[in-house]
């Protein structure tokens, strides 16, 4: 039995047990309330840094922010800034760092005042400006893959002047901002930036300069990241390769206005889940749903050292009556109309859908990709694909091969040109070289019906077009180049329109013709369809092309990663948007399983009844 005392402390034991466990519990709650709260801030720095980077990367005219290397920029600034406990020393970092670079850069708590910048410009050069000239930049589109039309040039630099010493031999156009114009943009709350986009120069620099001798610190220590070393495994690299995607894609990417996207949301949570990536394929994921949501079909994602997905099935799929078809194969028990039910025990239609969330571009697009992209993963790894054949319910296990067979070529049965029903000459636009066309087009010009089947990317051989068109092409303004000259694609100045300018040629094809088309029509075919369309050169039986259209840009990442992306505004020949809308059929046409599991290609059968009803 025990006595009051000791009873009595036995209770006070507990008590002071249970005490010191609630002290322990609160402890540990603000310990993790204190680590939340430090990731918080961390990702408040980042996004903040990696605005004002794009800004002064792409906007600040100064000498020093072109000597520098960027990448490496982006690299060393993320961890300056990642211990900055409040905006104070948020701004503080900020300031230290980029005024290397960008010597007139401001930061501060308050919304800057615009009108209040050249004055105190003005004051901090202390000289005579008659004397100097504005240096500022000019983007037709942007020049990283060194393609016509893309090209961007600093107003003002310091060759190629005339006996005047002017520089208006170097504009692109007649715009450009002056001297005092800022760009005034909020990073978060109580911290803003203001960053001049022009500056004066003498005969030797830009006005004011930095020290010489923190310029020169600075790139000693840029040339200690030795970029080839480099690793996702380390989180700087992994923002900074988010960062410099992000940048370039928000100042430059001509399409944001029809994507509706609050792209500044996307850096959060890309930086977010950098925070928690690992290894290279965690960036890779990262960075496709990031690069997904701007909905750019011409987005391919790529690693230096190897290819995410390169191995895949003995079989094509399509989307069929909701279901997951096979519409070719090289298994043998796997055939034309199987339905496939599942992939590891995984749904089918459900992978379909969830790939789709790593894909950029249209809807249709992303759809057609995600099901090429069925069963694909590491080569000789295995997957379980449980299908349903004819009521029967089967499970294989296929090894994934890096074999590429011709073979799954859904048009292999057809030839690549030539008659294939009295009266209808067949032309395969995705093999048919010019040539060839050539070789046969008095054949082709005097069949009573033609098609041409662009299930696929023309074979250099849009000439065609000229042996449809009756007159001269008119339509020049569907291409624009964008002139950017301010940040955030604001007050964009205009664009360099052109278009293909195409002749008539003989012999014009007389016949009645019709074109087969699909989603697998990106870019170069879908300009090439916008001519049958505006034209109206014949029928257009299929489905919607990508609804992506427009030069290429391509994205070197530090760490191995590229990237390319629609640099180009392309509209319909009318003016009316393409993208994502792509070219409609004038005759819609959907599969039908049955219809495929006795191999009919519907597309085709379609096409040539609507040749043959024409004729009668």
């Amino acid at each position: 039995m025990l006595t009051a005392l000791s009873y009595t402390q036995i209770q006070m034991n507990i008590l002071c047990k249970s005490f010191l466990l609630i002290l322990f519990s609160l402890l540990i709650g603000s310990s993790n309330h204190k680590s939340s709260s430090v990731h918080e801030r961390e990702i408040e720095n980042f996004i903040s840094f990696s605005k004002v980077y794009g800004y002064i990367k792409y906007f600040h005219p100064s000498d020093e922010a072109q000597e520098v290397d960027w990448d490496k920029m982006a690299i060393f600034g993320f961890d300056k800034v990642r211990n900055a406990r409040s905006n104070e020393e948020l701004r503080i970092v900020l300031e230290d760092f980029f005024s290397t670079v960008a010597p007139t850069v401001t930061f501060t708590e308050n919304k800057p005042t615009q009108n209040l910048f050249y004055s105190n410009y003005l004051e901090l050069i202390n000289t005579d400006v008659s004397e100097l000239k504005p240096i500022a930049w000019q983007y037709l589109g942007i020049d990283l893959s060194q393609q016509i039309q893309v090209r961007n040039t600093r107003l003002g630099s310091r060759t190629n002047r005339n006996n005047n010493g002017n520089d208006s031999s170097r504009l692109l156009f007649q715009k450009y901002p002056a001297v005092g114009e800022t760009t005034i943009r909020k990073l978060g709350d109580s911290l803003w930036s203001q960053i001049p986009l022009a500056l004066y120069a003498n005969e030797k620099h830009t006005l004011p300069q930095s020290s010489d001798a923190q310029f020169e610190r600075l790139k000693k220590q840029l040339e200690s990241i030795n970029l080839a070393k480099i690793s996702s495994h380390d989180e700087t690299i992994r923002l900074a390769n988010i960062t410099i995607a992000w940048n370039e894609l928000k100042h430059f990417y001509p399409y944001f206005e029809i994507v509706e996207l609050d792209w500044d949301e996307q850096l959060r949570i890309a930086i977010s889940r950098a925070l928690t990536d690992d290894t290279t394929e965690d960036l890779y994921h990262t960075l496709s749903r990031m690069l997904a949501t701007i909905q750019d079909g011409h987005i391919n994602l790529r690693h230096q050292d190897f290819y995410f997905d390169e191995a895949g099935m003995p079989f094509i799929v399509d989307w069929i009556e909701g279901k997951v078809v096979v519409t070719n194969s090289l298994h043998r028990n796997i055939k034309r109309g199987d339905t496939i039910l599942s992939i590891n025990g995984e749904p089918a239609t459900k992978k379909v859908q969830d790939q789709r969330k790593y894909i950029s571009g249209s809807p249709q697009f992303t759809l057609y990709q995600s099901l090429r992209a069925f069963g694909k993963g590491k080569s000789n790894t295995e997957a379980v694909i449980q299908v349903e054949s004819n009521g029967d319910i089967e499970s294989y296990t296929i090894t994934r091969s890096s074999i590429r067979s011709n073979r799954l070529v859904e048009k292999n049965h057809l030839p690549i040109t030539g008659r294939i029903e009295e009266g209808i000459y067949y032309v395969d636009l995705d093999r048919a070289s010019m040539d060839r066309i050539n070789d046969e087009m008095s054949q082709i010009a005097s069949s009573p019906g033609v098609i041409f089947d662009l299930r696929g990317y023309p074979n250099s051989n849009h000439q065609v077009l000229q042996h449809l068109i009756s007159s001269p092409d008119t339509s020049d303004q569907w291409l624009q180049v964008p002139k950017i000259i301010y940040p955030d694609q604001q007050r964009i100045v205009g664009y360099e329109n052109f278009g293909w300018q195409l002749e008539p040629a003989k012999p014009h094809i007389q016949g009645n013709v019709v074109f087969i088309t699909d989603a697998r029509a990106i870019s170069y075919a879908e300009s090439f369809m916008s001519f049958v369309e505006h034209y109206q050169l014949g029928e257009i039986v299929g489905q919607s092309t990508a609804g992506t259209n427009g030069n290429v840009n391509r994205v070197e990442l530090p760490g191995g990663f590229r990237f390319n992306w629609t640099g180009m505004k392309v509209t319909k020949h009318d003016g009316s948007q393409h993208h994502l809308v792509g070219i409609q059929p004038t005759i819609h046409v959907d599969k039908t399983i049955e219809r495929v599991r006795n191999g009919k290609d519907e597309f085709l059968e379609k096409a040539i009844q609507v040749i043959q009803e024409s004729g009668s």
